[in-house]
């Protein structure tokens, strides 16, 4: 869990969103079938994905984490 808490903090302050959003997406893309691979990669990689998403599409993390896991499940 610790390696949770280190790139939640790390990926806030690169993206400009908040821990609580990171983490909610965190949960949200998992819970929605994202996979979190070796060490973790596959999950954060998409998570940079959605918040960089996020901040260029003028809207929040959720959405954008919701948007992109109805691609990826389509």
């Amino acid at each position: 869990m610790d390696m949770f808490g280190k790139r939640i903090r790390a990926l806030a302050v690169d993206t400009a969103q908040s821990t609580t959003e990171i983490a909610k997406g965190l949960y949200q893309a998992i819970s929605a079938g994202i996979e979190v691979g070796k060490n973790g990669d596959n999950v954060w990689n998409f998570l940079t994905v959605a918040a960089d998403t996020a901040v260029g599409g003028l809207t929040d993390l959720e959405t954008a984490v919701d948007g992109l896991t109805t691609l990826v499940n389509a």
